[in-house]
């Protein structure tokens, strides 16, 4: 699995998250064993999500794990820069890209460059957010990462 397709898989199990705060691990469970996906890579071929290597399952169920564990770090570096509304005003798809982000930047054991993680945050902003979410989502990461300024794009 390439490496946007896994942040992906991750964003979709923090948007899950997000209904699901109880029991989230069965619901991460019921992801991988019901649902599938177009993938671009194999020409239009359907892929199963319960297709992906238990290894792989279990690494992406481990980062979200750690996301959740600095959750309340991380909504506080993004309410941070809200100016005119409330984080509980923020949707859930633009919640979940930047929980991910933030966490990747910030909190996850695997140092990525935050130039991809921010773009590839974009990116999926526009596939999954509305067409204001890549914006948003923009503007609030340079707002962190500037008053952050230990890590820059």
């Amino acid at each position: 699995m390439n490496k946007y397709k896994e942040r992906e898989h991750k964003f979709k199990l923090v948007f899950l998250y997000s209904f699901n705060l109880q029991n989230y691990e069965e619901a991460f469970e019921e992801y991988f064993d019901s649902h599938s996906y177009f993938d671009d890579e194999t020409n239009g071929k359907i892929v199963f999500v319960e297709d992906i290597k238990s290894e792989e399952k279990q690494y992406l169920i481990n980062e979200v794990k750690d996301l959740i564990l600095h959750i309340n770090e991380i909504d506080q570096k993004i309410e941070q820069t809200l100016t005119n509304r409330k984080l509980s005003r923020v949707p859930k798809v633009d919640m979940a890209i930047l929980r991910l982000a933030i966490f990747e930047i910030y909190y996850s054991s695997k140092k990525i460059d935050v130039s991809i993680v921010v773009n590839e945050a974009i990116e999926i902003a526009k596939k999954y957010g509305s067409e204001k979410s890549y914006g948003f989502v923009n503007k609030i990461l340079s707002n962190i990462l500037e008053s952050n300024s230990e890590k820059t794009i």
